[in-house]
C-alpha cells in the first residue's frame, strides 16, 4: 500500500511539474510573441511618422500652423542626429506602452531621415505631438524646419509674430499657452521666457527656456544657442545637442544650394541672351562663408546672406525667386 501511494503521490507531483513548465513555457512564448509584434508595430509606426512628416512643407508665400499628430497609445519617441557629409541624418525610433508584457520595452529599429530637418528634444513621451513646420531662408528658402514637442508649454510675453504663429486665433494649438506674466504658467508646463530688446519680462528666475531676442539666443538647460530666422522655434523645441546638428545639416544643405546658384550664375552668364546674373563669385564666396562650426556663427552668415539678397534685387535675371525673410 505504501509502495501504491508513493507511486501514486509521484506521479501526481511529476504531472503538476510538467504541467507548470508547460505553463511557463507558454506564457514566455506569448509574452515574446507580444514582445516581437510590438517591435514590429513600433517600427512600423516610425516608417508612418516619416511618411506623414514627409508632405508637412511650406509654400513661398506662408508658412504652415502647428499640427498635432496622436498615437494609439502612450508613445516615447527618441530622436538622434549626425551631422556627416554629405547632408547628415537624423534617426527616429519609436517604443509604446502595453499594459501586456514589459510596460516599456525596447525601442523598434531606427527609421533614418535625411531629406527632413527635424528639431526636438532627444526623447519625447506622450499620446500626441505636435509639429510645426516653417521655411528657412539663407537668403534663398533652403529647406523647412521642422519642430516637434510633446506636453505642454507656456510662453511668458512672446514676439507678436511668434503668438500669431503658435497661438493665432481659431487654432487650436492647447498644448501652447501664451500669458504676460510667469506666475499665470501651470506648474506642469515647460516654462518659455522672452527677453526682448527693451528689457521687458523682468526677472528669468523660474523659465526653463530663456529666449532672448535682441541677442537672438536661446539658454536652456545651462547652454546658449543661437539662431536666425525661423531657426528660432527649433531652438525653443530642441535639446541643445539635437539643434546644433541640425543646424550644421541644414548649413551643409545651404552650401551645397550656394553651389549650384553659382553654377547657373554661370550658365547665364555664358549665354548670349544678355541675361547675365552676375552674382557667380559672390555666390562661390557665400559658400565658404556658410561653412560654420556651431550656431553662434549664424550671425556672420545672416549678414553675408542679407547682403547677397541685396544685390539680386536689382538685376534682371535673378537665381532664385523665394523672398529673403
Amino acid at each position: 500500500m505504501k509502495k501504491g501511494g508513493f507511486e501514486f503521490s509521484f506521479t501526481w507531483i511529476f504531472s503538476l511539474l510538467v504541467g507548470a513548465a508547460v505553463i511557463a513555457l507558454a506564457i514566455y512564448g506569448v509574452s515574446k510573441l507580444i514582445g516581437t509584434e510590438r517591435t514590429v508595430q513600433d517600427t512600423q509606426m516610425a516608417q508612418e511618422l516619416q511618411i506623414i512628416l514627409s508632405p508637412l512643407h511650406t509654400s513661398v508665400e506662408s508658412g504652415n500652423r502647428p499640427k498635432t499628430l496622436t498615437f494609439p497609445s502612450e508613445t516615447r519617441m527618441t530622436v538622434s542626429c549626425s551631422s556627416k557629409q554629405p547632408f547628415g541624418e537624423q534617426r527616429i525610433s519609436i517604443a509604446s506602452r502595453s499594459a501586456l508584457g514589459e510596460e516599456w520595452q525596447s525601442a523598434g529599429v531606427e527609421n533614418v531621415i535625411r531629406g527632413q530637418y527635424l528639431f526636438s528634444e532627444k526623447i519625447l513621451q506622450g499620446r500626441e505631438i505636435h509639429v510645426l513646420v516653417q521655411p528657412f531662408f539663407f537668403p534663398y528658402k533652403v529647406t523647412d524646419s521642422i519642430s516637434i514637442w510633446s506636453g505642454d508649454y507656456c510662453f511668458v510675453n512672446p514676439e507678436r509674430n511668434v503668438e500669431e504663429i503658435l497661438g493665432g486665433t481659431g487654432l487650436n494649438v492647447t498644448s501652447i499657452r501664451m500669458v504676460d506674466a510667469l506666475s499665470q504658467c501651470s506648474r506642469n508646463s515647460t516654462r518659455v521666457c522672452f527677453v526682448h530688446s527693451d528689457g521687458s519680462t523682468g526677472s528669468t528666475q523660474g523659465c526653463d527656456t530663456v529666449v532672448n531676442t535682441a541677442l537672438q539666443q536661446v539658454k536652456k538647460k545651462g547652454k546658449i544657442i543661437y539662431y536666425e530666422g525661423s531657426l528660432l522655434y527649433g531652438a525653443i523645441f530642441s535639446d541643445p545637442e539635437v539643434y546644433e546638428c541640425t543646424v550644421q545639416r541644414v548649413m551643409l544643405k545651404t552650401q551645397e544650394l550656394a553651389g549650384i546658384y553659382a553654377e547657373k550664375s554661370n550658365l547665364l552668364s555664358g549665354m548670349s541672351n544678355g541675361c547675365s546674373s552676375a552674382l557667380g563669385s559672390l555666390v562661390q564666396g557665400y559658400q565658404q562663408t556658410a561653412r560654420i562650426n556651431n550656431s553662434r556663427e549664424l550671425s556672420r552668415v545672416e549678414f553675408a546672406a542679407a547682403q547677397l539678397a541685396r544685390q539680386q534685387q536689382p538685376l534682371l535675371c535673378a537665381l532664385w525667386k523665394e523672398r529673403y525673410l
